[in-house]
């Protein structure tokens, strides 16, 4: 290979962090002139600076950074990292957290956000597919080639002339201006943007942005129809690009029509309920305002931190904006045989396993700096580690369609009264071990003092229907009393808890054998004709041997050190049950 390219391209590939420094003493990298330079200067003795290494995580120093003040999530964390990040990709990732109200969604939503740039960020807690176009679209002409001008360039040179005009050149000046109106468009772009949305939405706002959220087209094209004046007018929108978009909800939305949907389009999260997450969660409430601002900053975070956080974020943001100036982003070696590892039973698996590829594809480039690459012409490509397939995997573990409060009930609350009050009754094909809602109220009343104001109304309506709309029990009209229902446990919920998630894959067959196979099928012939390189993290040129044998370093490795996981074994519930048997209705 030409040496002179390599370091041609090895200096274009440092041109994104020339501008940074990484201290000798504290081993922060940062910008200089920065926020956090200046902050640094003055808390840290040090003045000697290295040169930038490959051996600094920089995900791994931002998580540090959260753990701070974000306790008992750090899956989660992850996850809303990843997804703001991805808004500067071409295929930005869209999740919903899920949890009861103050389990803390808004607040570690606006925690990791608060390390992004302002300009990304569009946060706010209503609104209508409408109300974007007044707080962030410009009205626009859309011109032949498919550029877009401001309608009041064209405008004001009209304004202009219509000051001197009379008559009938008044006339059709006003009728030019009124046209150039009627065809402007309301122009919102969501490229490199992260919409928030920090409550629960009416589900006509989903219904309206469903094409937004399925990244469609590059250009979407909206009729609005607005009342003015008492008449109905016409105004048109477009939304150029997708956001990366985030909700917030503590409704129950299963039971929606829109629901599927909804499922299709989202990464569902679920907060984590559990004493101890609480617990260090009072304590930091203590330490915030029990301590004086100058200890809280030493003992737990400061504007320093905060400051080397947004560092830290920008850094990977310019990681990913560089290598996504094409559709595909990055090299996946595993690709021919991931896919063929995913569940293929429903269509709605085609987006969840482009959401798993989105999701591999962030963390290979969020980590770009340490990754071989593929390069092609101007094009260099990042190169996925099993470790990257493997970290996607398990933060894109299978959720239930329930929310974790009420498989927590099922599993801890009304399976072990159900053993106890259940009685045999004779049906016309069977007989079942079965309870009446009122059995199963006196049952819970006697086992679970916290429980004592359960009433037949909110647990039919709250837990039992929808667990036997989603098959965790089995119910039938009692031949005693046809007045009344009786239930019992579906046979495979008989003898074990219903989990929260499950893998979705078992990455071990991804082996040496899978990197040999897409080489030879997709690199070896154009390797050897010159049209495709592949170089290491410090931009130096090596062959398709030596890649093979490196990443199958990387894998054994990871296999030493990772225990096997089992897709079809299912995640501890740690979540605790919410209190709408006593207090709540869904």
């Amino acid at each position: 290979m030409n040496k002179s390219n390599s370091k041609k391209d090895a200096k274009a590939n440092s041109n994104h962090t020339e501008k940074r420094v990484q201290c000798a003493k504290c081993t922060k990298i940062f910008s200089k002139n920065s926020a956090f330079d200046k902050l640094h200067s003055k808390e840290c003795a040090s003045t000697e600076f290295t040169p930038i290494t490959n051996d600094i995580d920089i995900l791994d120093e931002l998580m540090k950074f959260h753990k701070k003040e974000i306790k008992e999530e750090d899956s989660n964390v992850l996850k809303i990292i990843l997804q703001g990040i991805s808004a500067f990709t071409e295929n930005p990732i869209n999740s919903r957290l899920i949890a009861p109200s103050g389990e803390g969604k808004t607040y570690l939503v606006n925690k990791v956000s608060a390390t992004f740039p302002e300009q990304s960020l569009i946060i706010l807690s209503s609104a209508s597919a409408q109300s974007f176009k007044y707080s962030h679209g410009r009205e626009v002409i859309e011109e032949e080639n498919g550029d877009f001008t401001p309608t009041w360039e064209k405008i004001i040179p009209l304004e202009e002339a219509l000051e001197n005009a009379k008559g009938k050149e008044k006339r059709d000046i006003e009728k030019q201006i009124a046209q150039l109106h009627k065809e402007s468009w309301y122009l919102i772009d969501f490229r490199n943007k992260w919409l928030i949305f920090l409550d629960s939405q009416n589900m006509s706002l989903w219904e309206s942005l469903k094409t937004l959220l399925s990244h469609d087209s590059e250009r979407q094209r909206h009729q609005v129809t607005n009342k003015i004046n008492g008449r109905n007018t016409q105004e048109r929108m477009i939304f150029l690009g997708s956001p990366a978009v985030t909700y917030c909800s503590a409704k129950d939305e299963s039971n929606h029509s829109i629901a599927p949907e909804m499922e299709t389009r989202f990464d569902t999260i679920f907060l984590k309920s559990n004493p101890i997450k609480y617990e260090k969660s009072i304590e930091l409430i203590s330490k915030r305002h029990g301590l004086p601002t100058e200890i809280f900053e030493e003992e737990v975070v400061s504007k320093h931190d905060l400051e080397y956080a947004k560092e830290l974020t920008q850094i990977l943001i310019e990681n990913v904006k560089r290598y996504s100036s094409s559709k595909n982003t990055i090299t996946n070696l595993y690709s021919d045989k991931l896919y063929t590892l995913f569940p293929h039973d429903s269509g709605s698996r085609s987006r969840q396993f482009s959401r798993l590829v989105q999701v591999i594809a962030v963390i290979t480039l969020c980590n770009a700096n340490k990754r071989y690459k593929i390069v092609i012409g101007n094009n260099v490509y990042p190169i996925v580690e099993l470790q990257d397939i493997q970290k996607a995997v398990s933060l894109m573990k299978e959720n239930s369609v329930l929310p974790s409060h009420k498989i927590q009930f099922f599993n801890d609350v009304f399976k072990p009264v159900f053993v106890k009050t259940s009685t045999e009754i004779s049906l016309v094909n069977q007989t079942v071990k079965a309870v009446t809602a009122n059995e199963m109220v006196e049952g819970i009343k006697k086992q679970f003092k916290e429980h004592e104001n359960i009433d037949r109304k909110k647990l039919t309506e709250n837990y039992l229907d929808t667990w036997v709309d989603h098959g965790l029990l089995e119910s039938a009209r009692d031949p005693r009393n046809a007045s009344k229902n009786i239930y019992w446990i579906a046979k495979q919920y008989e003898n074990e808890k219903v989990g929260l998630e499950s893998l979705l894959i078992d990455t071990s067959s991804l082996d040496r054998s899978c990197l040999e196979s897409f080489v030879n099928k997709h690199l070896k012939q154009r390797f050897e004709s010159g049209t495709l390189r592949v170089i290491d993290d410090t931009n130096q040129d090596i062959t398709l041997d030596i890649l093979i044998q490196n990443l199958s370093l990387d894998k054994d490795t990871q296999n030493a050190t990772q225990p096997h996981q089992n897709r079809h074994k299912n995640a501890s519930c740690e979540a605790t049950i919410n209190d709408d048997l006593e207090s709540r209705d869904d």
